[in-house]
């Protein structure tokens, strides 16, 4: 039977009677270095669920960042929305008054779809801005998938919204 602790091998102790023995006890781990294999798969099991826990916490301050960027860019184009249509209800107004005949009417609807399709484009820009600023907080690179698997998702639902 082996020995319950492993002594330190001596080249000196070896002889052909204990030769077969030292080579068996060879490949054994005593208590020392099984206690601390356990101790250091504690660590590592520790160590991996903080940086999961960290990578969770990173992930949803990222989703609230950009869920937050896209309210405001949904705000913004609804009050673009909300003036547009105030204005172009303006406009029917100056026509019932004979302020405007049809070619006038036409004319400023062009001009109104121009000023709205520009707050549109500014709402874009500054989305993008602070899209490039919030994935800079998150130098990871992680805000990518993070993107795809959520986003993604939304961007189809917004897409199936707008169809006809």
């Amino acid at each position: 039977m082996a020995k319950e602790t492993k002594e330190k091998f001596s080249i000196k102790d070896l002889t052909s009677e204990n030769v077969n023995e030292q080579l068996e006890n060879a490949g054994k781990y005593g208590k020392d270095i099984i206690e601390m294999a356990k101790k250091n798969r504690e660590e590592k099991d520790k160590e991996k669920a903080a940086k999961d826990f960290d990578e969770l916490s990173q992930k949803a301050e990222y989703f609230n960042f950009r869920l937050c960027l896209m309210a405001k860019m949904y705000k913004d184009a609804s009050k673009a929305c909300d003036k547009a249509r105030n204005e172009s209800l303006e406009l029917f107004k100056r026509v019932e008054a004979g302020e405007l005949d049809a070619i006038g009417f036409e004319n400023e609807q062009k001009k109104l779809a121009k000023e709205f399709t520009k707050d549109l484009d500014k709402s874009r820009e500054e989305r993008r801005d602070s899209e490039t600023r919030l994935r800079n907080k998150f130098p990871s690179g992680n805000w990518w998938s993070w993107d795809n698997e959520f986003f993604n998702q939304v961007a189809a639902a917004i897409r199936r919204m707008t169809e006809k």
